[in-house]
């Protein structure tokens, strides 16, 4: 690619003159330097596109260069070229270990370099396309669903770590890790008070993610996670997540606009406890359960601890029994077990205050 910008990094000065001869003669724009440190500043300063390096430097060496590079997203991206001499062909190994894109041997010959020099300077162009590619995918996405079957594809790189029910993820005021996706099964997220009662402020189901606000508002956990039943739960780590939303801003933009989407759920709860019966809140809240586990209208269940429906509701045990048996008398509700199955849920959504 004519006027692609390359640094020559090689301590021999007759040898990075004759390879800036040949890529200029290639119509590249080529500067030089045989120190280590001065290559890592021009490289965190200066936009280029390919970095041609060999080993033994002035101050720091070429892996410690390479090392660098690739440390630092704005500049992981850069094609970088190991320039060996046959003494050092032992060394390819741990060049590709490094991260470098590719090796070439001294002595070469001018068609040999400059045909490395087109193929890395080639393979760059092709990913620097498919980024903006994504970046406009994103933007055109509106909702969480989208971000998440688009990271569905990275998700394979990370752990999957299985829960037993009841068993905790983490506890309130804890460092939060990352953001957390449920693979399979469901999770609640729950907050306490000085005196160990608490109140659920969330369930997450199969698909869904949780723990943005790590990101947004710090990194101590604002709750408290548990498996409500056997789950399977996948954690992109902070730095990771990080790293995405500084190639592809976008991320945070939605993620935030989900988080406001929560804030304002969680108000109308607050209000829900606040002012309505406690006959509203259980019916509201079977409701809104119901409907977070994506049952149909004709057949539309809910499985939940009574324990646990007791504190999303806010209302206590014993008072929940007592509701849902006159729902049960009056045919909004059935219920079998733990679950409770739905019968009327017009006729819940409409029970006066």
């Amino acid at each position: 690619m004519e006027g692609s910008r390359i640094l020559i990094i090689v301590s021999n000065i007759e040898l990075s003159s004759k390879i800036a001869d040949i890529l200029t003669v290639g119509k590249y724009y080529a500067e030089v330097t045989a120190d280590g440190k001065k290559a890592v500043e021009l490289i965190r300063n200066h936009p280029f596109d390919l970095i041609i390096c060999g080993i033994p430097l002035n101050g720091i060496d070429g892996f410690a260069v390479l090392r660098t590079t690739n440390k630092f997203m704005e500049t992981s991206g850069i094609g970088f070229i190991m320039l060996l001499e046959e003494a050092e062909a032992n060394r390819t190994r741990k060049a590709m270990e490094l991260g470098a894109d590719g090796f070439i041997m001294h002595p070469f010959d001018d068609v040999e370099l400059l045909n490395l020099v087109e193929v890395r300077l080639r393979k760059r162009r092709f990913q620097h396309e498919q980024f903006l590619r994504e970046r406009l995918q994103l933007k055109r996405m509106s909702n969480i669903s989208d971000i998440m079957g688009w990271l569905g594809s990275r998700l394979e790189k990370f752990p999957v770590k299985t829960y037993k029910k009841n068993q905790p993820l983490y506890h309130q005021g804890e460092r939060q890790t990352g953001l957390h996706f449920v693979k399979h099964g469901r999770v609640k997220t729950f907050r306490s008070n000085e005196t160990g009662q608490h109140i659920i402020t969330a369930i997450y189901g199969a698909g869904a993610y949780f723990g943005i606000e790590s990101l947004t508002l710090g990194y101590e956990t604002l709750d408290s996670a548990e498996a409500l039943e056997a789950v399977q739960v996948v954690t992109i780590p902070n730095r990771e997540l990080q790293e995405m939303i500084m190639e592809y801003p976008d991320l945070l933009r939605i993620f935030v606009k989900d988080l406001s989407i929560a804030v304002n759920q969680l108000s109308e709860r607050v209000v829900d406890i606040a002012h309505h019966s406690v006959r509203k809140r259980v019916a509201n809240a079977i409701l809104s359960l119901s409907i977070a586990e994506e049952n149909s209208e004709r057949s539309r269940k809910l499985s939940l601890s009574r324990n646990d429906l007791a504190s999303f509701a806010g209302v206590a045990a014993e008072t929940l029994s007592r509701v849902l048996s006159e729902l049960t008398k009056e045919g909004f509700i059935k219920k079998e077990g733990n679950d409770i199955l739905i019968g009327h849920a017009e006729g819940l959504a409409t029970i006066k205050n």
